[in-house]
């Protein structure tokens, strides 16, 4: 058997002939807990009726399947709260597709052992901070830390790897390296996302995202463990493959191109899944990265990692990044004079004016990362 690294599999064969690699299943609206940042709409949906069956997702594992897909990832809302999640486990390893859980963990302490019998092999589990008090102000629900620790620890011991999921903040920034030895403790990987875009379903919180000075901190002392394979060494746009070799699928049974990109592209209640990727498939949101022509000048773009889930929940269009996204692809990148620890240079900024002005607005230190 041949091996080669995803990058290259996408370019030589994906990419030619696009179908599912992965789908992405939100089983439930319901969820425990009431993280403010949810791409979901959570809490406002997470006690919202699912429509989608049990008997429904039980037939889109099989199109999946026969579309050619070799994976599913089980999500939500809280997957662990639906009640045929076994059944649908179970029905993705008969079909010989690999499975993973997105979950927070605080089902999984009685729960890990039936879920590694079931056939999980991976688990993402969210925590976003290395105590109680940083962990509790993203998820609002008191307890919720020591909870998800219990659960990652059962889930260890069951042998099922897990990588914590941590997107930091203005506020949890500073706990990223005992998070880390936390996550070495309990025998996890950690994946960092300071990538977040606070601008989120139409809600806009940008007071809580990382400071340019927090995000080069990031960086320097935890350098490019979240950026995409061989970034920089693009001469075109960071795109996605959305539609291309990837899908998602909502509670409510509306199919979108990524788990990003809350904009439906049909409802598998109204067709079977093989015929909307048939019709669908590569072509799903017509993505040309290209028309994002407010970036064309910009000698950055090659660096940009560009989301356009992002920009549509943000701006409502494809091709309109948000600032935010300026904010951090110049910090990493941009010919900016903040050094990790908020220390300003004499090489200018940037060469665009107006996303100057703007980076400089937001340009604060917090004392945590002096």
């Amino acid at each position: 058997m041949r091996y080669v690294d995803s990058a290259t599999f996408n370019q030589k064969y994906i990419l030619k002939n696009p179908f599912p690699t992965i789908g992405l299943l939100e089983l439930t609206h319901r969820c425990n807990l009431a993280c403010f940042h949810c791409v979901r709409d959570c809490p406002e949906d997470r006690t919202r009726k699912d429509r989608v069956t049990t008997e429904d997702w039980l037939r889109v594992i099989d199109e999946l399947a026969d579309l050619g897909a070799m994976a599913i990832c089980f999500t939500g809302g809280e997957a662990t709260l639906h009640p045929g999640l076994i059944t649908l486990i179970r029905r993705a390893r008969e079909r010989r597709l690999s499975v993973s859980l997105k979950t927070n963990a605080l089902n999984l302490e009685r729960r890990a052992p039936e879920l590694k019998e079931a056939g999980v092999q991976i688990m993402e589990i969210s925590l976003h901070g290395a105590s109680p008090a940083t962990h509790e102000r993203v998820t609002r629900i008191r307890g919720s830390f020591e909870k998800a620790i219990a659960g990652i620890q059962a889930v260890r011991a069951t042998g099922i790897p897990v990588t914590i999921k941590c997107n930091l903040f203005r506020w949890n920034v500073h706990e990223i390296e005992q998070l880390r030895v936390l996550a070495s403790e309990l025998g996890c990987h950690v994946s960092r996302d300071y990538f977040i875009i606070n601008s989120d379903c139409g809600r806009h919180f940008v007071k809580d995202m990382l400071t340019p000075a927090q995000i080069r901190y990031v960086e320097s002392v935890w350098p490019g463990a979240s950026l995409p394979e061989n970034q920089n060494k693009y001469s075109e746009p960071i795109g996605c493959t959305q539609g291309i070799n990837s899908l998602a699928i909502t509670a409510d049974g509306e199919v979108l191109s990524c788990i990003q990109v809350r904009k439906s592209v049909g409802r598998i209640q109204d067709t079977s899944l093989k015929k909307l990727w048939n019709e669908q498939g590569g072509k799903m949101h017509n993505i040309n990265f290209h028309n994002i022509s407010r970036c064309a000048s910009c000698s950055l773009l090659s660096r940009c990692r560009i989301c356009i889930g992002q920009n549509y929940a943000a701006t409502g269009d494809f091709y309109e990044p948000p600032l935010e996204r300026c904010y951090v692809t110049m910090a990493l990148y941009g010919k900016t004079g903040y050094t990790s620890f908020g220390k300003k240079e004499e090489t200018p900024l940037h060469d665009n004016p107006k996303s100057e002005r703007d980076f400089e607005r937001d340009q604060e230190v917090v004392p945590s990362c002096r």
